[in-house]
């Protein structure tokens, strides 16, 4: 069963994600914010694929991904962006090193997230 890690910082948001990711045969793990997923991969969670909210307490998504960015462990795990930020989002995924498709705003169309997980291999 693949792992998803779904770092999201709101209650409901996260129930929904992971209702829905749990429905497609996803095992979910969450994390409400980077500081907590970041502890969570260095403690040897190794997801197929993490889901990321950016505006967040602690550690947001921009200091999370440039985290997992440096280290040689975590830089290969597929990312997906969930933001409410619509704004400049083509610029938003250049930053994070993301292609364009795998930033998505909210609230998320999660037949779209299904098949940016699947693009990138996983599920």
């Amino acid at each position: 069963m693949p792992i998803v890690l779904l770092i999201e910082d709101h209650d409901d948001t996260t129930d929904a994600m992971q209702a829905v990711l749990e429905g497609w045969g996803y095992e979910v793990v969450t994390a409400r914010h980077g500081a907590e997923a970041l502890h969570l991969l260095a403690g040897g969670l190794r997801p197929d694929a993490i889901v990321l909210d950016l505006m967040m307490p602690e550690a947001d998504g921009w200091d999370f991904r440039r985290i997992q960015r440096a280290n040689s462990q975590w830089e290969g795990i597929p990312v997906v962006v969930v933001t409410g930020m619509s704004q400049h989002l083509d610029a938003t995924a250049t930053q994070l090193g993301l292609p364009a498709d795998q930033c998505l705003v909210k609230p998320v169309d999660f037949d779209r997230l299904f098949a940016v997980l699947r693009a990138a291999g996983v599920g």
